[in-house]
Order: C-alpha cells, then structure tokens, then sequence
C-alpha cells in the first residue's frame, strides 16, 4: 500500500510540475527565447490565486467509543491513506487562506474477539466500522520567505468533518467465512487542524510541497435502529497525524 501511496505522489508531483513547464513554454513562443523570468519575490505572491494537491498517510489515535453512554474496550484504529486538497490565495506577501477538502479513506476501528474452541473447531470473530472521513475547512497559513526557493510555513484551520461509516460483523472457523454488514450511517463534526511544512519552488508559479497535519474530528457516530430504538456508537476526539507530499500550482 505504501508503494502505492508513494506512486500517487510522485504523480501528483509531475502533473502540478508539467503544467507549471507547459504554461511556461506557452508564454515564449519565439524560437530565438525569451527574457529571462522574473526573480520570485514577496510581491510575486500579493493578490495571486493558488490550487494545490496532496497525498500521503495517516495515522490516527486509539479510540475512544462509546455506545449509548457505555465505554468499549479492546479497540484499535489502523492507518490510512489521506489526501487533500486547496484552493486560494494570498492576502499579503506572508499570508494566505484557503478552503480545503481532506479525504480519508477506510479509516477504520476494530475489535477482534478472543479465540473460542468449539467442539475441536477454532473460532474467530470480531467487529469493524469503516468510515471514509471528509474534513471541509477554512485554513490561514504563515509563509515565511528565507530569500531561497524554500519557504517554511505554519497555518491552522477549522471547519467541520462529514463521515460515512459502515459497521461490520465477521466470524471464521471451520472452513467458513462469514461477514455481516450490521449498520450504514452517515454523521457530521465539529473538525480543527494545525499544519506545518515547507515548499520549494520550482518555478514562478510551481511549488512542491512536503508537510505535516494534525486533523482532530470531534466525533464519528454509527445508528442502528432495532425495533424502533436508535442505537448509537459514538467515536469521540478522534485525532490524526497526517504526513503529505504535494505541489501547488499558483495563477498569474
């Protein structure tokens, strides 16, 4: 899976990077060349508008759930892949804001059940909800210009996370195989991030970009409705550390 997340990457990389060539080459149409471009200064950014796009892998705190007040034990949370995506622009030289989207998919939370001996025969069983997570946010980011092509930065964002969750029952034992989809719920929370990174511009207008994201979800809940009651399993404060490779692409 890593192998594949790192393919995703580097393609992500080339794309935003041969958009950045292209445009180039787009604006110089003389066969004898074209004047040098213009030095990437602070007001290079002012007023200008960005898309950006990143790929990575997450890793996400042990749980914390609940069903109808009572605490569940024996969890675990597995990684996942994470992406994101950015569009927006520069208030000043150093300042910038976007509105975000930050996938998560098959963010999962499991409990696998003690190995029984039934009759001679070993049985295995457990639960799983699987959730695709989807921050939206608002997010104001620090830039800091080091008078080289790499530009640190930090930001925070708020906003809030949609989940579509599907909750799972499996046992094995005996030559069988069986799963049981027991729940499908969707759910929305409050959701906070804090990032840090650095960009390296290619270009004028290409940056590839390297970075960190802390993502806490206030809550993932999973209803079932059994003869008429709504039973509610509730994941609270469900934090992420997030790892990024990306490039953004900024409009002249």
């Amino acid at each position: 899976m890593r192998s594949d997340i790192l393919g995703i990457a580097i393609g992500t990389v080339a794309a935003f990077t041969l958009l950045g060539t292209v445009t180039a080459s787009a604006s110089c149409p003389y066969p004898e060349g074209c004047a040098a471009p213009r030095p990437i200064t602070d007001e290079t950014f002012l007023n200008s508008m960005y898309l950006r796009g990143s790929v990575g892998y997450g890793v996400g705190s042990k749980p914390d759930v609940s069903i109808e007040g009572w605490s569940v034990d024996g969890l675990t949370r597995n990684g996942s892949i994470a992406t994101s995506f950015g569009f927006g622009g520069w208030i000043t030289p150093e300042w910038r804001a976007e509105v975000s989207v930050s996938p998560i998919f098959n963010s999962r939370i499991e409990y696998n059940a003690p190995s029984a001996n039934v009759n001679g025969t070993i049985y295995s069983g457990g639960v799983r909800n699987a959730s695709t997570i989807v921050p939206i946010m608002f997010d104001v980011y620090r830039d800091f210009d080091t008078k080289t092509p790499f530009r640190p930065y930090v930001g925070a964002g708020v906003g809030a996370a949609f989940s579509w969750s599907d909750l799972s029952a499996n046992l094995s034992g005996g030559g069988t195989n069986i799963e049981y989809k027991v729940a499908s719920s969707t759910s929305v929370g409050f959701a906070a991030a804090a990032m840090a990174g650095v960009a390296y511009d290619v270009s004028r207008n290409v940056s590839i970009d390297l970075g960190y994201k802390y993502l806490y979800v206030d809550q993932i809940q999973t209803k079932k409705d059994i003869a008429g009651y709504a039973l509610t399993a509730t994941s609270r404060q469900n934090s992420f550390n997030q790892f990024f490779l990306g490039a953004r692409y900024r409009f002249e």
